[in-house]
């Protein structure tokens, strides 16, 4: 039998033997299995790409909630520090009202002993 180029080879029906040269089927199978092997490689990106793309979504979600419990703390940080404030004025007027009522209770005493002992040497 004679080999033919691939080429230039007609249809045959299924019960023809067709002859192809070992040097071209060795390289249609070396780019068979190439294109196999691509072809697993990109389903293998294509998973990974989606796999990173969920991750991201996850961790944007997180952030998103992180921050806003950060701004959360913030607020009651700051509602802390007012009520803190607040309490701080009712101590300050609290302390000089007792001045003020120790300085009456001194001045008080004071006269009354005065007049005492005026009562007492009259």
């Amino acid at each position: 039998m004679m080999s033919l180029l691939a080429s230039s080879q007609t249809p045959s029906n299924d019960n023809d033997l067709v002859s192809i040269p070992v040097k071209t089927l060795k390289s249609a199978l070396l780019v068979k299995t190439e294109r196999d092997y691509l072809k697993n490689q990109i389903s293998v990106v294509r998973d990974s790409v989606y796999n990173l793309n969920k991750i991201i979504f996850y961790q944007d979600s997180i952030i998103t909630n992180q921050d806003s419990s950060i701004k959360l703390y913030k607020k009651i940080d700051i509602d802390r520090q007012s009520q803190l404030s607040y309490k701080d004025d009712i101590i300050t007027n609290y302390k000089q009202e007792l001045k003020k009522e120790k300085k009456k209770s001194i001045f008080i005493l004071g006269g009354s002993s005065i007049i005492l002992l005026l009562t007492i040497l009259i």
